[in-house]
């Protein structure tokens, strides 16, 4: 009796050095991700410190590539008239694009990943994932990995690229628009006779 006392006890330590094992290796890997994630958000305030809009671009191309492989990729501008047109691709030009479900995640502001079959000549696409900045634009990137293999540190990280570029490529667009406003009104000051610009006291 005593030897299978001792016999259990030593099994029980056993187990118990198995779960603090097995808890501290969670530690490690959640204070890992968090370094992970505070080190990649201030790597993306450089985006609104970018000298020109195709810079924040370049800048934001280089921070997907260390997030997330994509076999393809296409950034599409939607303008006031709900038209949506690309800004920057790499992919197929026939490759084809779901205009509704594209404005839902715009809508939902949301980083949104859905399965897809599509066999490419090079590839087998097994998932698109919808990436918003703002209201404006969104990113689309067809992946070879299956929707499963998303994991929860890659949308932490997308989410926080897509908020910052998302304030980026938003006041570039109201840039442009004062812009555009600012030129109209000029060309409509010039086109007035100056004597009709006088008032009558």
């Amino acid at each position: 009796m005593p030897d299978a006392a001792a016999n259990g006890n030593v099994e029980s330590g056993g187990s118990s050095d198995e779960v603090v094992r097995e808890l501290t290796q969670k530690q490690q890997d959640l204070t890992e991700a968090m370094q992970r994630l505070i080190r990649f958000q201030r790597q993306t305030l450089v985006l609104k410190n970018a000298p020109s809009i195709d810079s924040a671009l370049d800048t934001m191309e280089s921070l997907l590539i260390e997030v997330i492989d994509f076999a393809y990729a296409s950034l599409q501008y939607r303008s006031e008239n709900g038209i949506f047109s690309p800004l920057r691709q790499i992919c197929p030009d026939d490759i084809h694009l779901d205009y509704p479900l594209m404005e839902w995640v715009m809508g939902t502001q949301e980083v949104s990943v859905l399965p897809i079959d599509i066999h490419m000549e090079d590839c087998n696409l097994r998932s698109l994932l919808f990436l918003p900045f703002g209201f404006h634009h969104i990113m689309l990137l067809w992946l070879e990995q299956d929707t499963d293999a998303f994991t929860q540190e890659q949308e932490a990280l997308l989410s926080i690229l897509s908020r910052e570029m998302a304030s980026v490529l938003d006041s570039h667009h109201y840039r442009i628009r004062l812009e555009k406003t600012r030129a109209a009104m000029s060309d409509i000051i010039e086109s007035v006779p100056l004597g009709l610009l006088a008032l009558d006291h």
